[in-house]
């Protein structure tokens, strides 16, 4: 039970005066031996003393024992002491007891006086009792109180408080019990959580799969063309690497020669559009000349007596009024005579590409100078290459010194889309050639061709224009563009991992001009996203043929639609890739 400590004031009190009324006297030394007098054994503390009868067995009480620590420490402080006092002091408080001295609480125990009869003779004793052992004692060097046992006087604990009854006016707080409303929260949160990011997660990782599939364009309409019952003829368009031809035969292909010898004038001695060129030098005796070859039925220009043509006035001639004189002239400037340009020109047909020609003078008055139909479409396309002779081969007619207006002898410039390029005539009465090289533009869809064609061995000049118009006109109808790649052909096929399959096809026809049965290449490039409705674009294939292409957009055929709420939710690894 806990004591109220109010009821010992005035205990405390008594104390307090006696040990002041002791402190300040003076002590005297005894001349008794200090063996009759008790050894100290310890220092005496205020829980030693006794409590009276009628009052019960008090635990310790840390505030009295504080108390009468305090004033013991404050007396032995104040009072003065004499060097016996001091010296018996120590020997009382270093001695060691003896080993049959008691321990524990019976050490501690003060010899019991008579019964007081107040709590002031009580307190009286306890405080006088002390005070003469310390007097008496010597002292010495060894700590105080060493022989005590420190767990014997620790303070004790205090008793724990008893329960309150059962009817305490103010109750106890009850235990809270654990709440089911947490876990549920937290599963709520975490369903919500789940059914959130499952709902907008990107779909990144399950895009719609695309595959590519096979498309077969349509080939071109095939070549109908009607060779000639005479000769041999070859038809063909700029671009393509094949020459269709009546024969692989050799023919003498006249003054169609005379392309071959601009071309190498041109090499050896360039001229850029509207250049003139050096001029040269005529007289009487090149007038002279000129009635020679004209006897010996070749075709020839008259020249400017004492007067002088320019290299671009010379190939004009060359190549429009088809002038032996001119060529030959012009060639014996440049190589030095006509055998010597006879040996320059197979090099120079080697390093062109045309080993379907023979050449043995710059004129092609020698019906050696022989080439294939197909050899002569190749070197229209490598002169018209060049502009000089680009421009000149178009020119209806031109006006030289000493020949006046000297008019284009092909028979078919100024036809429609007609640009060149060259006649060549052999007749005699032995031969009969009538030859033509012809280069004609037509248009296409919105797509412009070049074709040519080349005749070679007709029996008079009308024929020869007219086997040259025909073929290109049957050339022509041939290009007609068609549907390659017709609309709704299947492109791609489109799968997702949660819908139907949908085609990606084209929303187009896609024509190009071909030639003679031949397919474009064909390529494709789309990119297709999940919500992309039925009808929209998604991309383009562009269809490539020899002389156009046609882009023609890619749509879908069906609604790509996006995976339903439930399939998102029970699919969540595919959504994050892990599947």
């Amino acid at each position: 039970m806990a004591i109220d400590d109010s009821p010992h004031d005035d205990l405390r009190e008594g104390f307090r005066g006696a040990i002041d009324d002791a402190s300040v006297a003076t002590v005297p030394v005894a001349a008794t031996p200090v063996a009759e007098a008790p050894p100290l054994r310890r220092a005496v503390t205020a829980h030693d003393i006794d409590p009276l009868p009628e009052t019960p067995v008090v635990p310790e009480q840390p505030a009295i024992r504080r108390g009468i620590g305090s004033l013991f420490d404050q007396r032995t402080a104040d009072a003065p002491v004499t060097e016996a006092a001091t010296a018996l002091a120590g020997a009382a408080l270093t001695d060691a007891p003896p080993a049959d001295a008691p321990t524990g609480a019976e050490a501690l125990a003060v010899p019991a006086p008579e019964t007081p009869t107040s709590l002031e003779e009580a307190a009286g004793a306890a405080v006088e009792a002390p005070h003469a052992a310390v007097a008496d004692a010597p002292r010495t060097d060894t700590a105080a109180l060493a022989w005590i046992d420190p767990a014997t006087v620790a303070p004790k604990p205090e008793a724990a408080p008893a329960p309150s009854p059962a009817f305490d006016l103010v109750p106890t707080r009850r235990e809270r019990r654990p709440s089911v409303a947490a876990p549920l929260i937290t599963a709520g949160v975490l369903a919500l959580g789940y059914v959130g990011g499952c709902a907008f997660w990107p779909l990144a990782n399950v895009a719609p799969a695309v595959s590519a599939a096979t498309v077969d364009p349509a080939p071109g309409h095939p070549l109908a063309v009607t060779w000639p019952a005479d000769g041999s003829a070859a038809v063909g368009a700029e671009g393509l690497g094949t020459v269709p031809a009546s024969s692989a035969a050799r023919a003498p292909m006249a003054s169609i020669a005379k392309v071959v010898t601009a071309l190498m004038i041109l090499e050896k001695a360039p001229l850029a559009v509207g250049e003139q060129g050096p001029s040269y030098a005529f007289d009487y005796a090149d007038s002279q000349e000129y009635w020679q070859y004209r006897v010996a039925n070749e075709s020839a220009l008259d020249v400017p007596v004492d007067g002088t043509l320019t290299q671009r006035q010379l190939l004009e001639g060359i190549l429009i009024g088809s002038a032996n004189n001119y060529v030959d002239r012009l060639t014996t400037e440049l190589w030095g005579s006509k055998d010597a340009f006879a040996l320059a020109v197979p090099e120079w047909l080697q390093a062109h590409g045309l080993s379907g020609i023979t050449m043995v003078d710059p004129s092609g008055i020698d019906p050696d100078n022989t080439a294939t139909p197909a050899s002569l479409v190749t070197l229209a396309s490598l002169a018209l290459a060049n502009p000089v002779i680009a421009e000149i081969v178009a020119m209806p007619e031109t006006e030289l010194p000493g020949a006046g207006v000297v008019e284009n002898s092909n028979p078919l410039i100024g036809d429609p889309g007609v640009v060149g390029i060259k006649t060549g005539t052999l007749s005699e009465w032995w031969i009969e050639s009538w030859n033509l090289l012809t280069a004609k533009d037509v248009t296409i869809g919105q797509t412009t061709v070049r074709l040519y064609a080349s005749v070679l061995g007709q029996p008079d000049e009308e024929t020869r224009a007219s086997v040259s118009r025909t073929l290109l006109e049957q050339v022509e109808q041939s290009l007609q563009p068609a549907p390659t790649v017709a609309s709704g052909t299947t492109v791609a096929n489109v799968t997702t991992e949660w819908g139907e399959p949908v085609e990606v096809v084209t929303g187009d026809d896609a024509e190009v001009v071909l030639w003679d049965r031949g397919t474009p290449e064909v390529q494709s490039d789309y990119e297709v996203e999940v919500g992309t409705a039925s009808g929209a674009e998604v991309g383009t294939l562009t269809a490539t043929g020899p002389f156009d292409s046609a882009t023609v957009p890619l749509v879908l055929e069906g609604d790509l639609e996006g995976p339903s709420l439930l399939w998102r939710l029970s699919h969540p690894l595919d959504l994050l890739g892990l599947q």
